[in-house]
């Protein structure tokens, strides 16, 4: 069976390299893009046929996160992929907890522990609800 495929966005490439060094080594096929708008990592989601994708709030702008998300739910192709939202611990989400659950989002706050964001993962491709 094939490694499951996550897609890592953000905009800091320190994160992209260690977000990928992590997930690497835990046996995921990892593509990482620092994203120039929302379309760029719409079509690098696509392409890749992610099974996950990790995403910082801020990509090239700071509400890209949410509008990437917004376009992958509206998407019958990727409605279906689990994300994970990073976010600092000061970020006031802009959509409602329930909602994120409804649409298979978790959110793992900065500073990032690995075991969360691994945990997340092992939730999201299980299908669980918890977020």
């Amino acid at each position: 069976m094939a490694a499951p495929r996550i897609v890592i966005l953000d905009n800091d490439s320190f994160a992209l390299g260690a977000l990928h060094d992590l997930l690497a080594d835990a046996g995921y096929r990892v593509f990482r893009c620092r994203p120039r708008d929302v379309a760029d990592a719409y079509a690098v989601v696509k392409r890749a046929r992610a099974d996950v994708v990790i995403l910082d709030r801020w990509l090239a702008k700071r509400e890209d996160g949410w509008a990437l998300l917004k376009r992958l739910w509206a998407d019958l192709d990727t409605t279906h992929i689990p994300a994970i939202v990073v976010a600092g611990e000061a970020d006031a989400l802009p959509v409602a907890g329930e909602l994120l659950r409804a649409m298979r989002c978790r959110v793992v706050r900065r500073p990032l522990d690995a075991g969360a964001l691994l945990g997340a993962i092992a939730q999201a491709q299980s299908g669980q609800t918890s977020a």
